[in-house]
C-alpha cells in the first residue's frame, strides 16, 4: 500500500476519533444535564401535587395521607415529566450532532478529491439511535423511581424523605452511561458521513473497518466474515456493515476505481 492511501486510511480513522471527542466535549454534558433535570421535575411535580392535597410539607413530619393517593402522585410525575424529556432529546441534540456530523462529510469529501458535499442520505437516522438508548435510560429510571417510591410508602416516609433519597441517588444513576452512549451514537453516526462522501465520490470501491479493538464474540458477520476489521467490502454493500454495541472500529476507503474507470479485484476478507 502506498503513502498516499495509508495517509488516506490514517485520516479518516482520525476523522472518526476527531468526531467522537467534540461530542464528548458538548453533547455529553447537555444529555446528562437533560437526564438530571428530568429527575428534578419528577419531585418538583410530585411536591407540588402533594402540596396541592395536603399542603406544604414540612421535614420530618408524619402527616396522615392516603398511600393510594401518595403512589399516584408519584406514578403520575413520573410518567409526565420523564415522558415530556423525551421528547426534548431530538430538539436538544439533533442540531449540534447535525453539525459534526457535515462537518466529517465535508472533510472526508475533501479527502477524496472533491469540493461538493454529499446529500445527506441519513439525516433523520442521526439522533434516532441516541434518542433510542435515551429511552432505554429513561425506562430503567422510571424503575428505579418506583422501587423507590414503593419501599418509601411501605416504610411510611414522609414525601419530603422519599424526595431526598430520589434527589441523592438518581442523577448519577441515570447519567453514569451517556459517555458510552455518546461514543457509540456519534461514532455509528460519523461512520455513515464517511460512507456517504465515499458512495458520492464515485471512486472509491471498496472500503474496510480498521482499528476495532473490542472483537466479541458473536458479533454480526457480512458472508460469514466478522465484521470488525473486515476488509475488502464492496462499496455498494455498506448498508450492510452492523457492528456490536461496543464496536471502536472506523470505516475507511481500501481500493479505488482504475485509470481506465473499471473495478479492481479485491477479495473480501475478515480482520483480527
Amino acid at each position: 500500500m502506498g503513502k498516499a492511501r495509508r495517509d488516506l486510511r490514517r485520516d479518516m480513522a482520525n476523522l472518526r476519533k476527531s468526531a467522537i471527542l467534540v461530542a464528548m466535549r458538548t453533547l455529553a454534558p447537555d444529555l446528562e444535564a437533560i437526564l438530571q433535570d428530568q429527575v428534578n421535575r419528577v419531585i418538583d411535580s410530585a411536591l407540588g401535587a402533594y402540596r396541592r392535597l395536603y399542603g406544604a410539607p414540612l421535614k420530618g413530619a408524619k402527616t396522615e395521607i392516603d398511600f393510594a393517593v401518595y403512589g399516584d402522585i408519584w406514578a403520575s410525575a413520573i410518567e409526565d415529566e420523564i415522558g415530556a424529556t423525551r421528547m426534548l432529546i431530538p430538539q436538544r441534540l439533533s442540531p449540534a450532532i447535525d453539525s459534526i456530523v457535515d462537518g466529517v462529510s465535508e472533510k472526508a469529501s475533501k479527502m477524496l478529491g472533491s469540493e461538493e458535499v454529499p446529500p445527506v442520505r441519513n439525516r433523520r437516522r442521526r439522533s434516532a439511535g441516541l434518542v433510542t438508548q435515551v429511552t432505554r435510560i429513561n425506562e430503567a429510571t422510571k424503575n428505579r423511581l418506583r422501587t423507590i417510591i414503593h419501599r418509601s410508602i411501605q416504610e411510611g416516609e414522609t414525601i419530603i424523605e422519599a424526595a431526598e433519597t430520589v434527589r441523592n441517588k438518581l442523577p448519577s444513576l441515570s447519567t453514569n452511561r451517556v459517555p458510552t452512549i455518546v461514543r457509540t451514537e456519534m461514532g455509528r453516526a460519523a461512520d455513515e458521513a464517511v460512507k456517504e462522501a465515499m458512495v458520492h465520490s464515485e471512486i472509491v470501491t471498496h472500503i474496510s473497518v480498521v482499528g476495532c479493538e473490542a472483537v466479541e464474540p458473536n458479533i454480526p458477520t457480512l458472508d460469514g466474515d466478522p465484521t470488525c476489521n473486515i476488509r475488502g467490502v464492496p462499496i455498494e454493500r455498506e448498508r450492510e456493515l452492523e457492528f456490536h454495541i461496543n464496536h471502536t472500529g472506523a470505516i475507511v476507503a481500501s481500493a479505488f476505481r482504475k485509470q481506465d474507470g473499471s473495478v479492481p479485484v479485491v477479495v473480501q476478507r475478515g480482520g483480527a
